[in-house]
């Protein structure tokens, strides 16, 4: 049998050595005994996801100690993967190893997290500029005469409409709208009390402008005089990517309301979007 003071353990009473000659068998509680005396107290680390560990990860990306930073880091974001300092530092890390194509993954992911802080974009920016890239969103758009009153409608002077370059189609997005305000927002969104521009409602309209335009398209002549920015709604509808393109280029408040819903159901489709609508690497990576 070992002896209960074997480790020399003076913190309890089952390791002081007894005056009574009474057997006991304590190897359950040298074993409790042995566990405490090898762990110093405050020696435990940090769970991975616990904010020790992502102060200590920021700080040691900070200091540009990357051999040390990157694994914590990666630990770090894993556990929080909306973390949008927490990306932006590993995509730090990873650019200062020369890992660019990496960094760029890391850097789409704070955009993704949320596209409406300007901090989640700071990492790309960055990233475009050390490889000679650009972000830019697509050029499309209604007429400069078209604008949105206080009171949420829609107004466009039909007259300022130039009919030659196919403009008289954003009269098409402007009736959708005022579908979606007259009652059909009430019948999709039957849980809300209160009217808003939703995502569903901003590509139902423009979906009405691109099959207009395509229509369009097909005589050769009127495709030659149609603004090209016409011709790329089309293109983003053909693609899929027109709710991706609302939600990152057209979104205000109430569209915004639908970004988690969309991004969490559709994480490819966000991605690719960035990759090939936003990001213009032109041949490189």
């Amino acid at each position: 049998m070992i002896g209960l003071t074997r480790f020399g353990c003076s913190r309890c009473s089952f390791c002081r050595p007894r005056r009574s000659t009474r057997r006991w068998d304590g190897r359950p509680l040298v074993l409790a005994c042995a566990l405490f005396a090898a762990t110093p107290l405050g020696a435990q680390a940090p769970p991975e996801d616990g904010s020790g560990l992502r102060s200590r990860a920021l700080e040691l990306s900070k200091q540009g100690n990357q051999a040390e930073a990157l694994p914590l880091l990666e630990r770090v974001a894993a556990a929080r993967p909306d973390d949008i300092a927490v990306l932006e530092s590993l995509g730090d890390a990873l650019m200062r190893e020369g890992r660019t194509v990496e960094a760029r993954a890391r850097y789409m992911d704070a955009v993704v997290a949320d596209p409406y802080q300007q901090a989640s974009w700071a990492g790309l920016q960055q990233w475009a500029k050390a490889t000679h890239a650009t972000i830019q969103q697509p050029n499309v758009g209604p007429p400069g005469s078209m604008s949105v009153g206080a009171d949420g409608k829609i107004k466009l002077n039909p007259k300022s409409l130039d009919k030659k370059q196919g403009d008289e189609v954003w009269m098409t997005y402007v009736s959708t709208r005022a579908v979606w305000r007259s009652g059909k927002f009430k019948k999709e969104f039957p849980n809300e009390t209160a009217y808003r521009h939703s995502l569903a409602e901003e590509v139902d309209a423009l979906q009405t402008v691109a099959a207009s335009v395509a229509e369009s398209a097909k005589d050769r002549k009127k495709r030659q005089h149609l603004d090209r920015s016409l011709l790329t709604l089309v293109e983003l509808r053909d693609q899929g990517m027109l709710a991706p393109y609302v939600l990152f280029a057209r979104a205000d408040d109430g569209i915004a309301k639908d970004y988690p819903a969309y991004r969490d159901a559709h994480p490819d489709k966000v991605r690719l979007y960035l990759l090939h609508w936003v990001i213009s690497t032109e041949g490189n990576p």
